[in-house]
């Protein structure tokens, strides 16, 4: 089951906290704002983390990208040679008034 967003979470608190509290000795009262607020805290120090890492994790991961990058920018693809077949039956045998003889039935 996924974990509440923080959010909905302080408010449910809130909700909860706000339910009955007149009916509580005040320093009863204030130790559950206290432990709420460390809670919040902590919960606030975790998501910082997580933040964190994923920052790092995004850095390493573009400085790999770049890293690509400047390789990619660097190496030469490989030279294509063209294969010209010269064969000695069409080597020099082109006539381009052939085509005009013929067609005055010369």
């Amino acid at each position: 089951m996924e974990e509440e967003p923080a959010v909905i979470r302080c408010v449910l608190s809130e909700v909860s906290f706000g339910a009955g509290s007149s009916n509580k000795p005040s320093y009863l009262r204030k130790n559950e704002l206290q432990t709420h607020l460390s809670s919040l805290d902590a919960e606030l120090a975790s998501i910082d983390a997580e933040i964190q890492a994923l920052q790092q994790a995004r850095q390493n991961i573009v400085k790999e990208k770049e890293a690509l990058q400047r390789e990619l920018a660097t190496t030469r693809a490989p030279n294509r040679t063209v294969k010209v077949s010269t064969s000695a039956k069409t080597a020099g045998t082109t006539n381009y008034d052939e085509g005009c003889i013929r067609d005055q039935g010369i």
